[in-house]
């Protein structure tokens, strides 16, 4: 059987994973959708037909690479369309967010393109970077400024799952406080990721008993570890420690980093205000007075 996967980030590590649990499946393709622009259709369509399958993230009819909306593909390859969630929950991390750089792409920092509303907001109001590692981990602060948005982010994750083929939020919700199912908000961890690879090889016909346990493979969307909320409550050990990537040099909205670092509150929180301090005028046009 040969499939294309459609989507974002996650398509990736769900071709790894079908790959590895279906014998005789090959993923042939696996266009990301961000990645895609109207004039690689042609390419694309070549994938297209010569697969039997096409497993799609839900792409809006808004989307500006046309030809990769959800309804053109049904459209146009009515018999081989099978839908699934893009997997994304905000829950264990409500307090992270995108920056935009009007006329450019997210604003880099040491948690690649996410920040901290927490730390945007202590900037603004120009508390200290020992204030601001504390407030990050005050349970009762958290929870009254985020708990609503962990509600939220269920509700619209069960709402998205309504118009897909294959289900996950029954999993996801039987699962959300044994284990950590999501490293950020759109990068689940392969325990879900495997999940949902096995629902969609049963989906499109293979048998109710497949087996996961021989399945070696590292974390593939683990690059950004922040820590869970505090204020979400659900029963996991807080750990206060950052993964993410060391900052080579900072000048305005041109961040570059280097590898692998892991930092605590309070380093994290500095390095942020010095980009915050560099692009000023974003931050404070979008967040402050």
């Amino acid at each position: 059987m040969r499939i294309v996967i459609v989507g974002n980030c996650q398509a990736r590590p769900l071709k790894e994973i079908i790959e590895a649990l279906g014998n005789d499946v090959t993923v042939i393709s696996t266009p990301i959708v961000h990645l895609l622009k109207d004039e690689d259709e042609q390419s694309i369509d070549a994938d297209m037909i010569e697969a039997d399958i096409i497993v799609t993230q839900l792409i809006a009819d808004n989307y500006p690479c046309k030809f990769i909306q959800t309804n053109k593909l049904k459209q146009k390859y009515p018999n081989k369309i099978v839908t699934i969630l893009n997997l994304f929950y905000s829950g264990y991390t409500p307090d992270w967010m995108y920056i935009r750089v009007p006329g450019k792409n997210t604003l880099k920092g040491p948690m690649g393109d996410y920040h901290n509303s927490t730390i945007v907001d202590s900037w603004l109001a120009g508390r200290t970077i020992h204030e601001t590692a504390e407030r990050l981990f005050d349970k009762q602060y958290n929870y009254d400024r985020y708990n609503k948005d962990v509600i939220l982010s269920m509700n619209e994750l069960s709402s998205r799952e309504e118009n897909v083929d294959v289900k996950i939020v029954d999993f996801i919700q039987s699962n959300l406080t044994s284990k950590r199912l999501f490293f950020t908000f759109n990068h689940p961890c392969l325990f879900l990721l495997v999940e949902y690879a096995m629902r969609i090889l049963k989906k499109i016909g293979y048998p109710e008993n497949l087996d996961s346990s021989n399945l070696q493979m590292n974390e593939p969307l683990s690059q950004f570890i922040p820590p869970l909320n505090s204020g979400v409550d659900f029963d996991f050990p807080v750990v206060k420690e950052f993964k993410g990537l060391e900052i080579a040099a900072i000048d305005g909205s041109e961040i570059t980093t280097a590898g692998e670092k892991f930092y605590s509150p309070s380093e994290i929180v500095e390095l942020y205000f010095s980009i915050y301090a560099e692009n000023e005028d974003v931050i404070r046009s979008k967040y402050g007075a």
